[in-house]
């Protein structure tokens, strides 16, 4: 419960319109809240929006607060108590910590423990934790002008926390630059984090001012798109860059920008990751690939559809990122096989003349392999990884708990799971199992399952740094 003096909830009930019950006021939450965000929404106007302020007369009283922030000495009586002037810390005359500290220093300790505790939550301090499950804190963010809006430059206008600045050209740039707004991004996601966890706002990365910079800076050049998603990708991993491109207006083609990112990070096909970028930004600007290439990449496609059954969002951003790269060759004359498009796609790039990653039959199934695996040997990798799990009991087992034979583990299936593990299912489309009674999964792009296939193919089979 929300508590107010009954003359302070008489006036905010005339404010709302509502007529004014001293029962209601102490029974029913509804009615107390809706007179506890008014009278805060009053302090913030009051106070022009300094939330500190506002929280402390909300508890301690206005008048309080009013005479606590004349100059210092000055003596004000309120229903016949002495209040003296501490400063006003809006001003630059005191700090906030100076402030408080004189309040208490006075003989006011009960009356320093609310901006104390608002001062600690506001910045962010050990303290923050205790305020967040105050119920006054979510009310009086949740009754904030602006707050949900653009959290990002709220909280920094008022006093909440200190934001990373983040330069706009660092999304795009390289070297020292770019790792910097890597990092700033970083901080501001661990920012916005915190402040929708404490204060129930929309969990929000750039002010509106910087979305509106980003946004400006697609419609210039729409290929910056793919280096923001690539930064964004670095700084946050896959989820984060998500969040980050929905905000700045490439939610829609967020999957497939994060996916080519991927594609282009360290080893990748940059250029058909550029490709695709740009295809994209024709696509946006109403080019459409003809309906022969479309046909022929749908066909191809088709083949290896099946290795995304578990991924279906993973399914779109391939065909899209084929698909775009494939536009933006026919727009420069350039012509490839289908087969291009839909390989780089799905990882597979050409390092001293040999094949990596990409998509590859194994025992009559089509499936995705690593993209540091030669595909050649995926068929015997298997058998390889089976001898390796057994010799270290790690591998998959019979309901009898019994190993599975490596012969039999190398006429499975691999299934590429979301996670980026593998599953194996056998001849008769059943899950093999662990131990632990779970569905068998193998990293097969861990350190110990590579370096059993190089051990057993050579450094032809295994491509360095990927």
């Amino acid at each position: 419960m929300v508590q107010k003096l009954p003359e302070t909830a008489q006036r905010m009930a005339r404010l709302e319109g509502v007529p004014y019950d001293a029962n209601r006021l102490l029974n029913d939450p509804a009615y107390n809240e809706q007179l506890g965000k008014r009278y805060l929404r009053e302090l913030l106007t009051r106070y022009n929006g300094d939330a500190m302020l506002a929280v402390t007369a909300y508890h301690a009283g206005e008048g309080s607060v009013d005479a606590w922030l004349q100059p210092v000495g000055t003596r004000t009586m309120i229903r016949g108590v002495p209040y003296i002037g501490k400063g006003d810390p809006r001003t630059g005359e005191v700090s906030v910590t100076q402030w408080i500290q004189r309040v208490e220093d006075a003989g006011n300790p009960r009356s320093a423990e609310y901006p104390r505790k608002v001062a600690r939550a506001l910045g962010g301090g050990r303290a923050s934790a205790e305020w967040a499950n105050d119920q006054a804190a979510a009310i009086v963010t949740n009754a904030t002008e602006g707050y949900a809006s653009d959290p990002i430059r709220f909280a920094s206008a008022h006093r909440l926390a200190a934001p990373v600045a983040l330069s706009v050209d660092g999304a795009f740039a390289p070297g020292a630059d770019g790792q910097a707004w890597q990092a700033g991004l970083r901080a501001r996601a661990n920012l916005g984090q915190d402040l929708s966890d404490r204060h129930q706002v929309p969990l929000r990365y750039f002010t509106d001012a910087e979305v509106t910079a980003y946004r400006d800076r697609f419609e210039r050049d729409p290929t910056g798109a793919l280096d923001f998603a690539r930064s964004a990708v670095t700084a946050l991993g896959a989820q984060g860059a998500r969040n980050a491109l929905a905000e700045v207006g490439q939610g829609n083609v967020a999957p497939v920008l994060i996916h080519v990112a991927d594609l282009a990070a360290t080893g990748g096909d940059e250029g058909f990751a550029d490709q695709a970028a740009a295809g994209l930004a024709l696509k946006a600007g109403g080019q459409t690939l003809d309906a022969e290439t479309r046909n022929e990449l749908q066909t191809r496609f088709n083949i290896s559809r099946g290795n995304f059954r578990n991924q279906p969002s993973l399914l779109s951003a391939v065909y899209n990122a084929a698909e775009a790269a494939a536009l933006a060759d026919t727009i420069a004359g350039r012509e490839r096989p289908a087969e291009y498009y839909v390989q780089a796609a799905m990882g597979r790039t050409q390092w001293q003349g040999r094949p990596y990653g990409g998509s590859v039959s194994v025992n009559g199934n089509n499936i995705v392999v690593p993209r540091w695996m030669n595909p050649e040997y995926a068929d015997d990798a298997l058998e390889a990884l089976g001898e390796h799990w057994n010799q270290y009991n790690l591998g998959p087992v019979y309901p009898n708990d019994q190993p599975i034979p490596a012969r039999e583990i190398a006429r499975m299936r691999p299934s590429l799971m979301p996670n980026g593990r593998y599953r194996l299912v056998n001849r008769e489309g059943r899950l093999a199992y662990g131990r632990n009674g779970q569905p068998f999964e193998t990293n097969m792009s861990g350190a110990p399952e590579r370096a059993v296939i190089q051990r057993r193919f050579g450094a032809q089979a295994v491509r360095p740094g990927q």
